[in-house]
């Protein structure tokens, strides 16, 4: 097996690949997850190339596209449908496939069986370890440098009070869907008195059972698209990540790699293994814990490790990842 890496943030230097046709759900918003990652890889690939987006359900769309294409590239989670698209689509041109999560069993199990003709690039190790093929990459999740980065003492105590929040209180946030399985209930746990708790939802896979509990326990919800979300993270004093399964996040999360950008600890369950693949500049900046562990303590332990510096050790830009994918594209082995 050959795994290649993108090692460093550098740049690139690629053909113009004429015509990308990329398969994902890409409509301007950054409020999920492999969305975000699509929508920053994909505009970042329009600097030297012509990219044309279709939805991966868009049948006719693709078709309609194709002939135009010299190369197709899809961001989606890899399941059975997928497999068969993306052998069809790989007999007309060379196909790619950029991993956010792990892929279902079903797809794992056609492909080591009759292995697809495409490249495979991977957020996680974890993810593609058992996906039998000899052209798989490992790349990094990127950062928007100028947005996700630290701030002083002095702005974190002055964005708290901007933003309505008791400046004597440990302030706890979380970014991601009230869905069930992401577990945000947990933010339930954090005692009100010494923490302010807060959750920005996406508004999407709402649960009303979850959100009516959170309410109720006075937990902070701000739901839809925050253009200034990088002030919540600068103004937190620890990111909180309750999600145990990859089956309801991609498996290295955007919102704890833009926390830590910020010089913002974050708490964690042991569960997810993409989590453990970041890099960190202080390995006590990330506190994985178990669910018989009090969060509360946890939390209060870790927010010692707030920066004025990033706690992301040598992270990418998003265009030096876009640059190692469009290299990749148009190197036709």
């Amino acid at each position: 097996m050959r795994l290649n890496y993108l090692e460093s943030p550098e740049f690139y230097e690629v053909s113009i690949l004429v015509n990308i046709l990329f398969l994902s759900t890409v409509n301007g918003k950054l409020d999920e997850g492999m969305r975000n990652v699509a929508t920053h890889i994909g505009k970042s690939l329009q600097r030297e190339n012509h990219v044309f987006y279709v939805q991966l359900k868009d049948l006719t769309g693709i078709l309609k596209n194709l002939p135009r294409a010299n190369s197709i590239l899809i961001c989606a989670r890899a399941d059975k449908k997928l497999y068969y698209l993306v052998r069809l689509l790989s007999l007309f041109q060379p196909t790619s496939i950029i991993l956010v999560q792990k892929p279902f069993q079903s797809f794992i199990d056609l492909n080591n069986k009759h292995p697809l003709n495409c490249k495979f690039f991977t957020i996680s190790l974890d993810d593609i370890q058992a996906i039998k093929s000899e052209k798989k990459f490992k790349i990094d999740v990127g950062i928007d440098f100028q947005r996700f980065k630290p701030c002083t003492d002095i702005t974190n105590f002055e964005l708290k009070r901007k933003l309505g929040f008791d400046t004597n209180k440990c302030l706890v946030l979380h970014v991601g869907h009230c869905s069930t399985g992401r577990r945000v209930e947990m933010l339930c746990e954090f005692p009100s008195s010494k923490f302010e708790r807060v959750l920005i939802s996406s508004g999407m896979f709402e649960d009303s059972a979850i959100h009516k509990a959170l309410e109720e326990a006075g937990v902070h919800i701000i739901s839809g698209y925050i253009p200034n979300i990088e002030e919540y993270y600068q103004a937190a004093d620890v990111y909180f990540f309750p999600t145990c399964s990859g089956d309801y996040v991609i498996s290295v999360p955007l919102s704890v790699m833009e926390a830590l950008a910020c010089g913002t600890p974050v708490v964690a369950y042991d569960k997810l293994n993409g989590l453990k693949e970041i890099h960190v500049r202080k390995p006590q900046s990330v506190r994985f814990i178990r669910d018989n562990e009090s969060v509360s303590d946890a939390a209060l332990n870790v927010m010692r490790y707030k920066s004025e510096e990033t706690l992301l050790d040598n992270p990418a830009s998003w265009d030096s990842i876009a640059d190692f994918v469009g290299k990749e594209l148009n190197n036709r082995w």
